[in-house]
């Protein structure tokens, strides 16, 4: 391996630590040549390796353009401040996963041609804020993917940020990931401004929503596209919404149990109506499984009602079998909303199923039969999902 390093011109060094057959030493030797070493990938359970290589890598890394760090093991691995010297100029590609390293936002202030970012299982114990995040991200002018993901949800003192705080520009951003805890992300997106923002993906884990801040943050993208489309999905204890056609905002919630979930599917709605107020075609599905029946069946007609009011421009409503049964009564329960503005522009409902349907279905005739004596009549069609 040193013999092999010595050679002449220099060529870029690419190290993939993990279960390999290089070793120990010649990883070190390789370590040594800072000069020439563009991409490494350390990846291991097991904590002392990894902290030995880290402790050989305390100088500048000049060439480095790709730096990849994940670690499964607990306690998480700390990397020291003096890593990478604090300083990787080349830097175009930074992926930890499960690494604490407080220094970060430092080595940050010092690649300025970030083009990606990705923190991944981010440890409780690690402490980088929202505030220092997008200080040193401003200098990150050709970033253009953001994902951030913390391990476990933690408390939040809650949105700090006054109203006038100035803002910093992202203006290559165009995607941007986050999962972890609403108050994180609120007081993240009010101190930065991404006007090319194409996608937006977000998983909040508790139905404890706040997106004031993030609904802002979305207004403030010049290219972000208020949906027309939108696909919500029942999992176990997970609410997903995905506004189409190419799936530009997706919003997950993880619930601890079932009660956070029936809160969540009015709440989901009502805190994001100024999105929702412009979605023409909505989906429904619900996945199966055990145990039966699944926790959206206990949902009370009243939270379907405050779920389905922001959805004033809903032309087509196709709904899965899964969720077929308890819809229809839910609906049938509030039929006489029909006069009173519940989903006053819908037109088509489709039903999942592969025979035409002659009518609707016994347990959707109520709600059909209030539309008819309101003048606002439904078209009743099969669908195959």
């Amino acid at each position: 391996m040193k013999k092999l390093l010595e050679i002449w011109p220099p060529i870029p060094i690419s190290l993939r630590y993990g279960p390999t057959i290089w070793g120990d030493e010649n990883i070190i030797a390789a370590l040594e040549h800072r000069d020439r070493v563009s991409d490494i990938l350390f990846y291991w359970e097991k904590i002392p390796e990894l902290e030995r290589f880290a402790a050989v890598m305390q100088e500048p890394f000049p060439a480095l353009t790709s730096l990849m760090v994940a670690s499964h093991g607990y306690p998480a691995l700390v990397l020291p401040e003096a890593f990478l010297g604090g300083s990787a100029p080349s830097l175009r590609t930074v992926a930890l996963e499960g690494i604490d390293f407080p220094a970060l936002p430092r080595l940050l202030l010092s690649a300025p041609h970030l083009v990606s970012l990705k923190l991944d299982t981010i440890p409780v114990s690690a402490s980088i804020s929202p505030e220092s995040m997008a200080t040193c991200l401003a200098t990150s002018i050709n970033l253009e993917n953001l994902d951030i993901e913390f391990q476990a949800p933690s408390s939040h003192p809650g949105l700090t940020c006054p109203p006038s705080f100035p803002r910093a520009i992202f203006p290559s951003l165009s995607s941007f990931t986050f999962k972890g805890i609403s108050e994180h992300l609120e007081d993240f997106v009010a101190r930065i401004d991404a006007p090319i923002l194409r996608t937006l993906l977000i998983t909040f884990k508790g139905s404890n929503l706040h997106v004031s801040q993030t609904l802002r943050f979305i207004n403030r993208a010049q290219r972000f596209t208020l949906p027309k489309s939108a696909v919500f999905g029942l999992r176990i204890l997970v609410l997903s919404l995905k506004f189409g056609p190419s799936d530009s905002f997706a919003l997950e919630i993880t619930c601890d149990n079932v009660i956070e979930g029936e809160l969540a599917v009015s709440l989901i709605c009502r805190k994001l109506s100024p999105l929702l107020s412009h979605v023409a075609c909505l989906d429904l599905y619900g996945v199966m499984s055990r145990p039966w029946p699944p926790w959206w069946y206990f949902i009370h007609p009243t939270q379907w009602l405050e779920f389905f009011r922001p959805f004033i421009a809903t032309q087509s409503l196709r709904v899965s079998h899964t969720l077929g049964h308890c819809l229809s009564q839910a609906l049938q329960e509030i039929s006489r909303e029909a006069d009173a503005g519940l989903l006053p522009e819908l037109r088509t409902l489709f039903l999942e199923g592969s025979q035409p349907l002659v009518s609707a279905p016994a347990a959707w005739e109520p709600f059909v039969a209030a539309r008819q004596l309101s003048g606002r009549p439904l078209d009743v069609q099969p669908w195959e999902p």
